[in-house]
């Protein structure tokens, strides 16, 4: 009996072997496939969105339209194709959250309560950081738009400047918005970071 265990081995080895080579190879076809259709959702979407903001832009005066065209069809535009990017992550997340925890409770019991609890908890504090995201990205848009402005404004009357002799406080004006943007950057990409980072953790807590 030993030695027919001993001979069998090499061949469950193999087909473990040829099961991982399958299991993964399906999963980056299944990857590459679900990229692809979220990524040209993602370009339909930005599409449109830009022809909504262009339209938009045909029926304004050119005061209003000088404002705000500059940073929608930018920042704010790219913002909205990101956030959409994960929009399918959310029921998947869930469905896979039920499965693994069944498959943990049919080997370890009501041991498979301690993961969940480790998702809850980082879930409960990423929605109280989130809950400040908004205001944060807020405060980057209006730094962003009045920096823009600023520059519209300047480039449109550039031959005045030069001639008045104000091109170095401009040029120092500019600087300062600029620094500003990326100070109310910085603290919005520090509540994302900690988003993140809270959203990942609970696969390292969980390592055995």
């Amino acid at each position: 009996m030993a030695r027919a265990d001993t001979s069998s081995r090499p061949r469950h080895r193999l087909r473990y072997s040829r099961c991982l080579v399958i299991v993964y190879i399906g999963l980056a076809l299944a990857t590459g496939l679900y990229w692809r259709l979220q990524l040209r959702f993602i370009t339909l979407l930005r599409g449109t969105l830009i022809s909504a903001i262009y339209q938009k832009t045909l029926t304004l005066n050119d005061v209003d339209a000088k404002k705000a065209t500059v940073s929608l069809m930018s920042t704010d535009v790219e913002m909205a194709c990101t956030g959409l990017e994960q929009s399918h992550e959310i029921y998947s997340s869930l469905l896979q959250i039920g499965i693994a925890i069944w498959l943990l409770e049919r080997q370890v019991g009501v041991a498979c309560v301690s993961p969940a609890v480790v998702a809850v908890a980082c879930a409960i504090a990423t929605y109280k950081l989130s809950q400040h995201v908004g205001q944060s990205q807020k405060a980057w848009l209006e730094s962003i738009q009045q920096r823009l402005n600023a520059t519209t404004s300047i480039l449109s009357h550039m031959k005045t400047v030069k001639m008045s002799g104000f091109a170095k406080n401009l040029s120092s004006r500019i600087s300062g918005l600029r620094d500003a943007e990326l100070s109310s950057a910085s603290n919005y990409r520090t509540i994302l970071v900690w988003v993140m980072g809270l959203g990942t953790c609970c696969l390292y807590y969980q390592q055995p």
